[in-house]
């Protein structure tokens, strides 16, 4: 994938802290920040694993998310 395809991936609203502010960003030449820029719910991983990271973090949030909205 691309880059611009890795920043395309949508994440579900923050489970931690409802914001809809969540993304996978590059964060430096090797890593990349997958979660919430709102708070401390995200992961920092290196490109091979963002896909599983996004995955996990989308699962992780239907699961335990806000329900206020809907």
């Amino acid at each position: 994938m691309t880059d611009e395809e890795l920043e395309a991936i949508k994440l579900e609203r923050c489970p931690s802290c409802g914001s809809k502010m969540t993304s996978v960003r590059r964060g430096s030449n090797e890593w990349w920040y997958v979660g919430c820029v709102d708070c401390w719910n995200k992961k920092q991983c290196q490109r091979e694993y963002i896909e599983e990271a996004a995955l996990q973090f989308n699962y992780y949030a239907r699961r335990c998310g806000h329900d206020n909205d809907k």
